[in-house]
């Protein structure tokens, strides 16, 4: 057994369902192990495939985007309630 450091890795998941509830998985990566990229991309796909809640997705990255970074009101001149969104990096799809 490796014992790399005082660690516990844990990750987050942003998930959602089709009436636009959002929620957190929080999904353990081990202790005293440093995961690589490959082993979060690994456990991110074995979440999504096999233990997901029911009725519930990954967000895509405009979804996630919109939680991190929430749209934004205002009031013009005229006292009318304005919604800015702001604009999302690099497209529309999760960059590799």
């Amino acid at each position: 057994m490796k014992m790399q450091g005082p660690v516990e890795v844990e990750i987050k998941v942003y998930i959602i369902n089709d009436d636009g509830m959002g929620g957190v998985a929080t999904i353990g990566m081990g202790k005293s192990v440093f995961p690589t990229e490959s082993d979060l991309r690994g456990r991110l796909s074995k979440f999504a495939e096999d233990e997901i809640p029911n009725g519930f997705r990954l967000m895509t990255k405009e979804e996630y985007w919109d939680c991190i970074a929430p749209r934004s009101v205002e009031s013009d001149e005229d006292g009318n309630l304005c919604e800015s969104k702001y604009a999302l990096p690099g497209g529309r799809e999760w960059d590799l």
